[in-house]
């Protein structure tokens, strides 16, 4: 395993909008190259970028030591209407709607 870069910071989104599930992560990071893991991780719709496979010398791996995480899930939009209605009915905001974790 040859370590390329270290202690960078990073932030990694994720996102499944017709799951409503969204997930921020920050934390330390580094680049590395480790070609046996490469090759536990590979698929072969990877090769349109890097031809030689888990061995091209360009492919890097990215470790994230997990600093603070946050993840949402939104209702359907259904729920958003009904807030809605409620908010003009009774003239305050809602507040949140749906579940927000934040892991530290």
């Amino acid at each position: 395993m040859d370590e390329l870069h270290h202690d960078a910071t990073v932030s990694l989104g994720y996102a499944d909008p017709a799951k409503n599930v969204y997930v921020a992560v920050s934390g330390s990071g580094s680049l590395f190259r480790d070609i046996q893991k490469a090759k536990q991780l590979w698929s072969i719709e990877q090769r349109a970028y890097y031809p030689e496979g888990p061995e091209d010398e360009r492919l890097a791996l990215l470790r994230v030591l997990i600093e603070r995480a946050e993840y949402w899930v939104a209702p359907g939009r259904s729920s958003y209407l009904v807030a809605a209605v409620t908010a003009i009915a009774s003239g305050t905001p809602v507040g949140v709607i749906g579940e927000n974790r934040k892991i530290t």
